[in-house]
């Protein structure tokens, strides 16, 4: 791993409201985004997961006789860590500031983690080219159908943090029988995870989520009003999937990137890069969040 690599900004920001598409691929701008991808293998102190040399015994059902790298504890540690960096920034968050998307932005960059590890959030690419770039680099390509239906699902269905994680359980299973590459079935578990972790986070309570969505939003339409304005900021349920499908596309082309990264250069992926994973994609979802 070389510890030389700068980070660099391969966030995720939602720009439109529906999110219902096959992303076309873009050969032309694909080292661009391999290059910003790079910070992703900076490694953290951070002791959130066990050791890379900790194999799981669970072997694909498909046509393949690799073994999983990361475990399913570690993959679900991805998901908590993304909520727990979101908790952090919106913590005592300035909800009277005249710029909260600057706000977040230094909030996040003041969180511990990204201290430790001189990170430096300013930026994000488009929902778009995250799914473009796990298009590109899925080791079989018929893999991208389970991304693009999650997607999908979330731009069709009125859902829940329980129809979510049963949507997302049947996909897994269902790519773990038909799919022959470790690589690509541990990036979208990754990206499972963390769509579940933030359905939870930003969802109503009715919904089987913590609220923050419409807490957060009530809280900006109360500053908004008292400044003399009487128009309220969305609070629809189509604007919190964008932020769902933010983050987990987030988490998801770094995971590949990551495990693509260190494959070609004889490495091993170690689990502890997969803490910048779940942090980038904690503030790609708050990126998300303020487009909205």
């Amino acid at each position: 791993m070389k510890k030389e690599l700068n980070f660099s900004q391969n966030l995720v920001c939602i720009q439109k409201k529906d999110f219902n598409f096959i992303p076309k691929l873009k050969t032309n701008h694909m080292e661009k985004i391999k290059n910003s991808f790079l910070s992703i293998l900076l490694i953290s102190p951070f002791t959130l997961f066990y050791s890379c040399n900790n194999e799981s015994s669970d072997i694909l059902t498909g046509n393949t006789d690799e073994k999983r790298i990361l475990t399913d504890e570690q993959i679900r540690s991805i998901g908590e860590l993304h909520n727990q960096t979101l908790e952090l920034a919106f913590n005592d968050f300035n909800w009277s500031t005249n710029d909260m998307e600057k706000e977040f932005i230094d909030k996040f960059n003041d969180l511990e983690i990204a201290k430790e590890n001189n990170l430096k959030f300013k930026k994000a690419h488009s929902l778009e080219t995250n799914l473009v770039y796990i298009q590109q680099n899925l080791k079989e390509r018929k893999n991208f159908q389970f991304f693009e239906r999650t997607i999908n699902y979330l731009n069709a269905n009125d859902v829940s943090v329980t129809k979510i994680e049963d949507f997302m359980k049947k996909l897994e299973l269902e790519m773990k029988e038909s799919n022959s590459s470790v690589r690509d079935y541990e990036s979208f578990l990754v990206f499972s995870s963390v769509i579940q972790h933030s359905a939870k986070f930003w969802l109503p309570v009715k919904k089987g989520g913590f609220g923050n969505y419409d807490k957060f939003k009530t809280l900006e339409n109360r500053n908004f009003q008292s400044s003399g304005n009487s128009a309220e900021f969305e609070t629809s349920s189509s604007c919190s999937k964008n932020v769902l499908a933010a983050d987990a596309a987030s988490a998801g082309a770094g995971c590949l990137f990551a495990a693509i990264y260190t494959g070609a250069s004889g490495g091993v992926l170690a689990p502890l890069a997969f803490a910048q994973i779940a942090t980038e994609a904690g503030f790609s979802s708050g990126m998300a969040y303020f487009s909205c």
